[in-house]
């Protein structure tokens, strides 16, 4: 994952959909959110809360919700993160001129987000028989579609292995940690203990890189 100083730097990153992200920019910080980059994308929030970040797919680009189950969304704009997405939900779009048509849809969908993340809302928690991710995964999932697909593809045990370890940790900086040292297994479709090249088990900390015997 690259990483970015600013807006301005990533936007100097894209080849492809900077007219498109530049408008959900514009929009975003007209609602009044704050700018920051999070997870190599921009990320915007009302009061230090995550609200939306901008996603940019080969096909696509696209404002994701945190918190997009929540959202007030008559006209049926936003589509899950994946499959079985219980959080996030996106806004996909690959024409400009689509965007602007859009623009005051995607200012209330902001507001309804920001209204519901000042009134302390959160996605109902899954029943007894589904896992529960925590909050740091459940963000870096909404942010992420190829991540939340790959994690959702996982088997359950490997899923529950995962989050015994990142709710192990006390802090929350910890967790994210955890989380973003992991993400190759997850991605690769491995467990806690597989190694990434699948031909051994290893520590939750390999990456790969060790020397089979």
């Amino acid at each position: 994952m690259k990483h970015y100083d600013s807006f301005e730097a990533w936007l100097d990153d894209q080849s492809r959909w900077g007219p498109q992200a530049l408008e959900y920019r514009r929009i975003a910080l007209a609602c009044g959110l704050e700018e920051g980059i999070k997870w190599g994308q921009p990320c915007y929030m009302d009061r230090g809360k995550n609200v939306a970040i901008i996603a940019v797919f080969k096909a696509d680009c696209g404002l994701t919700f945190f918190k997009g189950a929540l959202v007030d969304d008559p006209k049926d704009l936003l589509v899950g993160v994946g499959p079985n997405a219980r959080s996030g939900r996106i806004f996909r779009c690959s024409e400009l001129d689509r965007i602007r048509a859009h623009e005051d849809d995607l200012r209330a969908l902001i507001a309804s987000a920001v209204a519901n993340q000042r009134a302390g809302l959160k996605v109902p928690r899954p029943t007894a028989e589904e896992l529960e991710p925590v909050e740091e995964l459940t963000e870096r999932l909404a942010a992420d579609p190829v991540l939340a697909a790959a994690w959702e593809a996982l088997t359950p045990g490997r899923r529950r292995g995962y989050l015994h370890h990142f709710s192990g940790a006390k802090r929350s900086a910890t967790r994210a940690a955890r989380i973003e040292r992991v993400l190759p297994k997850i991605l690769a479709g491995k467990g806690m203990q597989d190694c990434v090249c699948g031909r051994s088990k290893r520590p939750p900390r390999c990456d790969g890189s060790h020397k089979h015997a």
